[in-house]
């Protein structure tokens, strides 16, 4: 049994086009084995400057032929604007379209000095991210928005200019 001139041509471009594939996916192993290219991070600033430039700091020198633009904000910009390709963030995803990944635990403390208790009370129970005293009305959360301010929440504080 043999080919006709036309099974003849379908085998040869056949040929050709999987020699083509395997010469790309050559070079897409190639290209996942050195990465290279521009790599945009945000991060929140204190978190960044103590915990993502050090590592940052240790990719460059491991992956000379990536260039990391770092932008390390107090205000971190949504993460719909596309302008990086990573962005650290404390708490859950905003949405769905978001891929995150867990990185760390994020502990909290949350400290007072005994002037303080004593002025503005002792927390009794936690609601919410802060923690309600007796002297905070409803047992709303206390959260102090100045240096040795107690305030229920909600409440507004206000700053005198200088």
């Amino acid at each position: 049994m043999s080919l006709t001139p036309e099974g003849e041509a379908v085998v040869e471009r056949a040929r050709h086009i999987l020699g083509e594939i395997e010469e790309l996916d050559a070079l897409l192993r190639r290209a996942k084995a050195l990465p290279q290219g521009l790599l945009r991070v945000n991060a929140t600033l204190g978190f960044g400057r103590s915990q993502v430039a050090p590592v940052i700091s240790r990719f460059v020198r491991a992956h000379p032929e990536v260039d990391v633009q770092v932008q390390l904000s107090v205000n971190p910009p949504p993460l719909t604007d596309d302008a990086f390709d990573v962005c650290i963030r404390f708490g859950a995803p905003p949405d769905a379209r978001v891929i995150a990944r867990r990185l760390a635990a994020n502990r909290r403390l949350l400290c007072a000095a005994p002037a303080y208790l004593a002025r503005c009370g002792t927390p009794q129970r936690r609601h919410r991210s802060w923690w309600a005293t007796p002297a905070s009305a409803s047992a709303r959360a206390t959260r102090p928005t100045a240096p040795g301010a107690c305030r229920p929440a909600g409440e507004r504080a206000s700053a005198a200019k200088r």
